[in-house]
């Protein structure tokens, strides 16, 4: 940056009329005790006069007792005029993102076993986990996969649920409940109209409350705000 400041300054120093701007430092008629501007030449001792001081170093010169007729303007005037226009210029504004159209989402949801009543050869600690007494007597444990969705308000979701062993469950949502038989394919859409958080559950009583998960629906204006722009 010092580099280009160098460079500025020795271009205003050979333009005609630019002269009178320049003063030495510490001379009094520089711009250094003015509160409006600190603008210095680095390296070589030169301030710019007052700011009202231009108007009066920019008129036509007169020569002879005559004003002469089409005084040229100097490299200093014109990038003090591109200067002040930038400073005048509003900020430009960022473009405004498209709404958020809601889309088609294509969501698999599996049913898997856990801790289930078939498992007490493989894992015996379950035999007194299952008896009367036990922390899992009339339960068994299953989960859904995934059971956690996130969409957007208005999408469109086609749900295909996999329950591939032998108990039967069940899928509960806010205005929507599916039926899933044992090792079976099921099918079912859902519009999620409403922006919010929403919980999911299985339908068997001996699955809970272990067998649930969560819909989030983000609202339209954060859809938009997270979509990249093009």
């Amino acid at each position: 940056m010092s580099g280009l400041r160098q460079g500025i300054w020795s271009r205003l120093a050979e333009g005609p009329g630019n002269e009178a701007l320049l003063a030495p430092d510490g001379g009094g008629a520089g711009l250094a005790g003015s509160a409006a501007c600190r603008a210095t030449r680095p390296g070589a001792g030169l301030t710019l006069k007052p700011m009202a001081k231009l108007p009066e170093l920019m008129a036509p010169r007169r020569r002879g007792g005559t004003r002469a007729a089409t005084p040229r303007p100097s490299h200093l005037t014109c990038i003090l005029g591109a200067l002040l226009s930038l400073a005048c210029s509003s900020p430009a504004q960022a473009p405004a993102r498209p709404a958020y159209r809601p889309v088609v989402r294509e969501l698999t949801i599996t049913t898997v076993p856990l801790l289930v009543k078939e498992m007490r050869t493989l894992l015996p600690f379950l035999g007194a986990d299952f008896a009367p007494g036990g922390v899992l007597a009339g339960k068994e444990v299953y989960a859904f996969v995934p059971n956690h969705l996130t969409v957007g308000e208005g999408d469109t979701l086609r749900l295909t649920f996999y329950n591939p062993e032998d108990d039967r469950h069940g899928f509960v949502l806010p205005a929507l409940a599916v039926n899933l038989p044992g090792q079976s394919v099921t099918h079912a859409t859902y519009v999620a109209t409403t922006p919010g958080i929403f919980s999911f559950f299985c339908s068997v009583p001996s699955h809970l409350p272990m067998m649930q998960g969560q819909l989030v629906v983000l609202p339209a204006e954060v859809m938009a705000a997270s979509a990249p722009s093009h």
